[in-house]
Formats: structure tokens, sequence, C-alpha cells
């Protein structure tokens, strides 16, 4: 009986002996073949183009502007030139086109015919394109149309005009004639709720998007400030984010982010989905120093506020870098 197991184990060994001995040649051959796989590209950020701006107060330079818009017309850049006191118009390569002064210009955004919005000093002023003041409404204070730090402001479709109220924890909304019609928004954490609202974006269907460095998440709300969803993870990994600025969608539906705590810009998805990111800490081009808002024009040319460094960098469509959709679903499948 024992000669037969002995017959029967050597059997078995000759029998695989050969699948044995080229294991090492087919796992190399795997190898080889897995290397020469194509693979998605990891994305990369959309080429610089430019740097224009500087610390001062000449036309042209700013001292921390922390908002800006980008005229989907005329491509011009219209800049709150904050310590400057000033709103600032320039060409989409940098000249200098005209300036006219205000109290500590914060928040703005572009009306009809380029009309320019500016919160300044818990006040909301209307100019038209050249500067030409219109009305003003608001206050200091805590009741229907005041403000306490009001930081940002954006417009709908109609006309609407949208302000974040940050130390009353609240967005309020106003007729194109600034009367007060609604506010949603209390102090916490949860759906609904703000920290530090910071930045406005009202996309073509009129849905709000709020920034809140406070929860560290962007939320989407209805035009009636009914809570719709919201995104974001505090962290420095890729698809985190310290400290959200002010927020647009390009040409392309893609939502653009400036990660002012880690010196960047991410690209997403509307549903959430991490695409891209682009930047780092630092001065050269390309790199970014507490960047506060970004926008594009109708070509989807990228433009960010680079705040702490005094500049506005342009950058090129980031459609030219962005994965393909079928990445995207690869990676959410896998991840």
């Amino acid at each position: 009986m024992r000669f037969l197991t002995d017959v029967t184990a050597r059997s078995r060994h000759t029998r695989f002996r050969p699948v044995l001995e080229s294991l090492p040649a087919l796992m190399l051959i795997c190898a080889f073949s897995l290397l020469a796989t194509p693979r998605p590209a990891a994305a990369q950020g959309p080429a610089w183009i430019a740097t224009f701006g500087g610390l001062g107060s000449a036309p042209g330079q700013f001292h921390y502007a922390h908002h800006f818009a980008v005229s989907q017309t005329t491509g011009n850049i219209v800049v709150g030139d904050l310590l400057n006191d000033r709103v600032q118009v320039l060409t989409s390569s940098g000249v200098f086109v005209r300036q006219w002064f205000v109290g500590g210009a914060d928040g703005i955004a572009l009306g009809p015919l380029d009309t320019v919005v500016v919160v300044s000093n818990n006040r909301v002023l209307v100019f038209t394109s050249t500067g030409t003041f219109v009305r003003s409404f608001g206050g200091f204070g805590t009741g229907n149309g005041q403000f306490r730090f009001a930081a940002d402001v954006a417009l709908d479709s109609q006309g609407n005009i949208y302000v974040s109220d940050m130390d009353n924890f609240r967005i309020q909304k106003f007729s194109p004639d600034g009367q007060y019609l609604l506010q949603w928004g209390t102090q916490g954490s949860g759906p609904g709720q703000f920290q530090t609202p910071f930045g406005l974006l009202v996309d073509a269907t009129d849905v709000v998007w709020v920034s809140d460095g406070g929860t560290q998440k962007i939320q989407r709300f209805s035009s009636s400030g009914a809570f719709l969803s919201s995104i974001g993870v505090e962290g420095t990994g890729p698809g985190q984010w310290d400290f959200p600025g002010k927020p647009c969608l390009d040409p392309d539906g893609r939502l653009l982010v400036p990660d002012s705590g880690n010196g960047r810009i991410e690209a997403y998805q509307q549903d959430g989905t991490f695409r891209l990111q682009w930047g780092s800490p630092g001065t050269a081009n390309g790199q970014f120093t507490h960047p506060t808002a970004v926008a594009t024009d109708a070509s989807g040319t990228v433009y960010v506020l680079d705040k702490d460094n005094h500049r506005i960098q342009k950058f090129a469509n980031v459609s030219t870098n962005a994965r393909p959709s079928s990445w995207g679903a690869l990676k959410r499948l896998y991840k």
C-alpha cells in the first residue's frame, strides 16, 4: 500500500512538474504584460497662461482682493479690491480699463448688461458697467435686509440678489431693486445650517451654491432656500479641502473650487465626484497663497484670484486635461 502511495505521489509530482517549473517564466510574462498595458493617465491641471496684478495701489494692482467676476460677453475682469477701497475693471489679459472707489469692496457679481453689484460695509451697492452709482440697500444688524459681515453676492436668472450674511449664519434674497424677499439658514453644521458662509454661486437653473469654510462643505439650495445636497470633506488629499472659497461652474458643467488653505484648485462633477486638482502653496506661476475665488469666461478659460499673492492667474480650459468620464466611473467602482 505504501508503495502505491509513493508511486501515486511521484506520479502527481511528475505530472505537475512542467507547470511548476514554468511558473517563474509565466509570472515574468504577466509582469511585462501589466507594465505594457495602457492605463488612464493621471489628469494634470490646465496650462498656466499668464499672471497679472501685484501688491500696490496703482491701477492694475491689488491689496487683498477677495472676490472678482468675469464678464461672459466682454471677457473683462471686475475685481473687488478690498483694502484699496475700489472696484477695478481689467481686460482678459490684465490691462487696466477703469476704476471707481467704494468703501471696502468685498463680494462682487455681474448682472444684466454687466451691471456691477458689490457688497461693501454691510451694504449692497449697484453700479452700471462703467461705475455710475444706481442704488444701495442694507445696513448693519440682525433684522430682515440687514447684515453682520456681508461676505459675497450673486444674482439669478431673474436678477434677484443673494447675499451671504456670514455672522448672521444665513443667506438673504432680494428683488432686483433691493426689496427683501426671504432668508434661510441658522448656525450649525447640519443640512441648511452654516458656520462661515463665504462664497456664493447661482447656476443657470437658479440653484444656489454656498461654500462654508466653517463646515468645510458646499451646499446646494433651491432659489427659495430648500436644501438639496452638499459635498465636501476636510483634509489635504485629493478631493478634500481646507476652507473652500467662491466656486464656479465652467462651460462644461464642472465645479471648480478654490481650496484656499491647501493652496490649490480642485475640479469636481456636480455630484461631488473628484476629477482633478492643480497648484500648490507658493509664489511661483501656477502656485497659490490662499486663493479665494475662481471664475471662467465663456470659452472656459480659468481665472484664479490668488489673494495673498495679490494677483490673478490665468489658465487654459480645464476640459483639455480632464479624465474621460469612463475613467471617473472606473475610479468610483474600484475605490
